[in-house]
């Protein structure tokens, strides 16, 4: 039997930089949620949707449940047109895990590019080692440049009830090292934060811009002074389309 992950919300984001497919995998403990945007000319499909534990993992679509049952799935194919957001969310006692593909979906003659554009997740972040992570694996040819942001007090606007009020990033290569964070996101690179229109909208929160090599990377958002609460972690490609 495998142990379940008490309180951590985890996300685990693989990127391929392959102009063929673009495929990502995704791991969630319990209580969390993550969604996965499909934007217009673009389509999703679910390669494997699983879940170990007692408890549901739910994949919906416009508050719709598509699939959630109480057992192992694995729906090959099953195929989201865009646009549309699919919520992927696992309940108490439960871990969810899912790999899917993003793929052009565009009338011919108008194609769109073949890229992965960001991902999120949502969990509570508590004391010590509960913290909420977010892992990023880069493939292929190249690098890829990044944003991670780090999100607590704007989600308080967004009705989430016991938001983090002050969120701490930091990113850490697969060797160890930190690669970039900081606590709040105006006190490093504001430019260049600005500058890609994803700037958080309160400035506590936290955000880095990177250039990554082919490697993994973790991101880990902690409370300032141990404080606690729901927060937000995010990983958007800025890299232009391969």
């Amino acid at each position: 039997m495998r142990t379940l992950a008490p309180l951590t919300a985890a996300l685990v984001l693989s990127i391929c930089n392959s102009v063929s497919a673009q495929y990502a995998s995704l791991a969630l403990s319990q209580n969390s949620a993550t969604n996965i945007d499909i934007p217009s000319g673009r389509a999703c499909e679910i390669v494997q949707f699983t879940r170990n534990g007692l408890n549901p993992g739910v994949l919906s679509v416009a508050g719709q449940t598509l699939l959630g049952s109480s057992t192992n799935s694995d729906p090959r194919g099953y195929i989201i047109a865009g646009p549309a957001t699919a919520t992927i969310s696992a309940s108490q006692g439960t871990q969810v895990f899912c790999t899917y593909r993003l793929f052009d979906n565009a009338p011919t003659g108008t194609p769109s590019p073949n890229r992965l554009g960001n991902i999120s997740t949502r969990g509570r972040i508590g004391a010590q080692d509960n913290a909420l992570i977010g892992g990023l694996i880069i493939q292929g040819q190249g690098s890829k440049r990044v944003i991670f942001r780090a999100i607590g007090p704007s989600l308080s606007g967004a009705g989430v009830p016991g938001a983090l009020q002050d969120p701490s990033l930091t990113v850490h290569d697969s060797f160890g090292a930190v690669v970039g964070g900081n606590d709040n996101w105006r006190s490093g690179q504001a430019a260049e934060i600005l500058a890609t229109g994803l700037a958080p909208t309160d400035d506590r929160e936290s955000a880095v811009v990177l250039t990554l090599s082919q490697v993994s990377y973790t991101a880990i958002v902690r409370g300032v002074n141990a404080t606690e609460g729901v927060g937000l972690v995010e990983i958007f490609d800025l890299s232009s389309p391969q």
